[in-house]
């Protein structure tokens, strides 16, 4: 066998050992290594990787399920099915719709709007957020004492918000439209000296 030969092969074992490690601790699996896993027998992982039988039946475990996780993803598609899955119409992602039927502006990375309403469904969960924040405004006082978990949530949840509003302004801003100014909801509550509001 030539020294290439040799060295690709030692390199696909030593791929498949990690995507078996990855398994065995429950990591996410690449779209590679996800195919290497489903190929492989549970008596091939036991002869050529120091597996026993619990150790393959997990990766193997392990293994549908990030299939099934990366494709509710569609990360994961494999090739004989490509065909049925993505049909002419109704146009999608992966197959443009018609310009001029859609309204809603481009926000995402790409370059097609899709038709399926994320302002909307974004737009319902945004208000649940706001109901739930003003709900929990009201309950609280300021003399109360928290358990740290909830700090943390909160504060996580708002720098989460931030950063996807702090995105999406300054993808109206490139696209030369105006965005709304700062809203007072919660009118006389001043933030406290050293909070960042």
């Amino acid at each position: 066998m030539r020294k290439n030969s040799r060295k690709l092969l030692r390199e696909a074992k030593q791929d498949l050992d990690l995507a078996v490690v990855k398994a065995l601790c429950s990591a996410p699996l690449r779209p590679v290594e996800l195919d290497e896993l489903l190929a492989v027998s549970e008596s091939d992982l036991m002869r050529d990787h120091d597996c026993d039988l619990y150790m393959a039946e997990k990766v193997k475990q392990h293994a549908k399920r990030e299939q099934y996780r990366l494709r509710a993803q569609d990360l994961y598609t494999p090739a004989e099915d490509t065909e049925e899955l993505y049909p002419q119409k109704p146009y999608t992602r992966t197959s443009p719709m018609n310009e001029n039927a859609g309204v809603g502006r481009m926000l995402d990375y790409g370059h097609v709007v899709s038709d399926s309403r994320e302002g909307k469904m974004a737009k319902k969960a945004l208000r649940n957020i706001a109901v739930d924040a003003y709900r929990l405004h009201q309950l609280l006082n300021d003399e109360d004492d928290l358990p740290q978990w909830c700090h943390y949530k909160i504060a996580q949840s708002d720098a989460m918000m931030n950063s996807v509003r702090e995105y999406l302004e300054y993808k109206l801003e490139r696209q030369g439209e105006d965005t709304p100014g700062e809203l007072e909801i919660f009118v006389g509550d001043e933030p406290e000296e050293g909070y960042n509001a």
